[in-house]
This record gives C-alpha cells, sequence and structure tokens, in this order.
C-alpha cells in the first residue's frame, strides 16, 4: 500500500513538470517585485521614496508642471532608476548593461535562474534648473541632498537602447525593449525648500548718497542700504501714510511714474 502511493506520486510529478510553465513575461526587478519592469515604459520609469512609480508613459510633468517630491526625497538617491548608482556598486554609473543586473550584485532578476540573459542597456542623465548637466556630481555624491533653494528643480532623462530579457523556461519567455528615452521634471517638496522673497527695490544707484558724497544731505531716506537699494520691509501696505514711521510700515515702492522702474533683488533665489 506503502509502495503505491510511492508510485502514484512519481506518476503526478511527472505529469505536472512535463508541460511549459504558463505565466507571465520575465521582468528585472530593483525593489523586491513592487516594480515589474517588461516593457519599454515600465524600463524608462522612475520610483519614489514614497512608493510611488511612475511609468513613461503615465508620466505627464513638464518644466512648468513638474513632479513635486514626497517630503522624505532629500536626496538624490531617493529617486530611483534602473539604473544602480555608484553605492549599489555600479562603477559605469550613469550608464547599466541589462546582462549586468541578472546577476551579482545586483540580481534584478528575482532568483537570477540559470539561464536568464539580457541585451541592450540604460543611460540616465541628471540637469539642474539652469540646464546644466550634473551626471557628474551625482555620481561623485549619490546621497547629496536635493537643493532647497525656492527656485529648485531638476530634469532626469532616461535613455534605452533595443534589447531584450528571456529565460529557458515558460511561456512567454521574453519581454522586449525599444530604443527610446523619456525626460522626468521633478523639484524638492515645498516643505523642504526655502521661500523666495524679495529683500530690495533697487532703482537707478547713479544717484544715491555713495555717488554724491555729501553726508550733509540724506538723499535715500531710512530704507535705504548702500548698493543694494530700498529695503522692502512688508509685503503689502498697512494704508496709513501718516508720520515718518510710515515709511517703515509700507511696501516700497508705493507710487509710481512714467518710465520708473525697479530690479527686484531676491533672497534664497539661486539660478
Amino acid at each position: 500500500m506503502l509502495l503505491m502511493s510511492n508510485v502514484n506520486i512519481v506518476s503526478a510529478l511527472n505529469a505536472t513538470t512535463s508541460k511549459e510553465i504558463h505565466g507571465s513575461a520575465p521582468y528585472l526587478t530593483f525593489d523586491s517585485g513592487m516594480t515589474k519592469i517588461n516593457d519599454t515604459n515600465s524600463l524608462l520609469g522612475i520610483s519614489l521614496s514614497s512608493g510611488t512609480i511612475i511609468k513613461a508613459n503615465d508620466d505627464v510633468s513638464s518644466i512648468t508642471n513638474p513632479i513635486e517630491l514626497p517630503q522624505t526625497s532629500i536626496r538624490f538617491s531617493d529617486i530611483k532608476t534602473v539604473v544602480p548608482l555608484p553605492t549599489a556598486g555600479n562603477s559605469d554609473y550613469p550608464r547599466i548593461d541589462l546582462n549586468q543586473l541578472i546577476g551579482a550584485p545586483y540580481y534584478y532578476f528575482g532568483d537570477a535562474e540559470t539561464g536568464a540573459s539580457a541585451t541592450g542597456s540604460v543611460t540616465i542623465k541628471w540637469e539642474d534648473s539652469a540646464d546644466n548637466d550634473i551626471t557628474a556630481s551625482v555620481k561623485a555624491n549619490p546621497t547629496g541632498l536635493l537643493s532647497t533653494s525656492c527656485t529648485a528643480s531638476y530634469k532626469i532623462t532616461v535613455k534605452s537602447t533595443s534589447g531584450e530579457l528571456s529565460t529557458r523556461y515558460g511561456i512567454p519567455n521574453t519581454s522586449t525593449f525599444d530604443a527610446s528615452e523619456h525626460i522626468y521634471y521633478i523639484k524638492p517638496n515645498r516643505n523642504n525648500m526655502v521661500p523666495c522673497s524679495v529683500e530690495y527695490a533697487q532703482p537707478n544707484l547713479a544717484y544715491d548718497n555713495t555717488s554724491w558724497g555729501d553726508a550733509s544731505v540724506d538723499m535715500d531716506g531710512p530704507t535705504w542700504f548702500a548698493n543694494k537699494g530700498y529695503k522692502v520691509l512688508s509685503t503689502s501696505n498697512s494704508g496709513n501714510y501718516k508720520g515718518a514711521s510710515s515709511i517703515i510700515r509700507n511696501n516700497f515702492p508705493s507710487t509710481g511714474a512714467h518710465n520708473l522702474f525697479f530690479y527686484l533683488l531676491w533672497i534664497g533665489y539661486t539660478n
């Protein structure tokens, strides 16, 4: 009776494993399966520290409508792509060959099945708000802090060559990738940024006290700062213009004239 049971078990195993395994197409993943990379849109995708995954075809960001990062995203390394950072062992950053991702040290193919292979590569490029290429800086310091300037923003370009990921077993056993690229526009979370504000309203500086050199006559007034202009003390006018103190209770300028203009000198603004 026991022998018959063993024979039946062996027969059942043979019947099961003699057929092809039907399932999903093979995929790469860099976050334990949360992100499944099995087509071009997912290959070019990004993952944020909140767990949000943005694929290329779902992204609607632009230079005027950037993605606002989660408040927990304060470092370059908090924005992940399929391209591993140097801290993960990628000395070729900002590039990676997909075949390198299957085995050590990345194991982006899950269990690194023997016989899995991939072709193609992906490259990433970082730019700041002034369109300066800062990829080398990110490579040198991937855990560096994102800018907190009120005007900070970044552009991430993810570019792939054509390629495929294949395995020896299963149906389907191949995922293909097209040569393509996508640009993401991102900015730090507003709670992590220093607010911008106008510090001075600067007219033509040719006729201030410094230029005329006559300390006996104050041509500037109490809110004037040499080589800067008028100190902006309030963002709105009080409506009370009586007495000498009204100057410091109200914003400047509170009047206007034909062709009169001021340069606004900002604090917290970097380009």
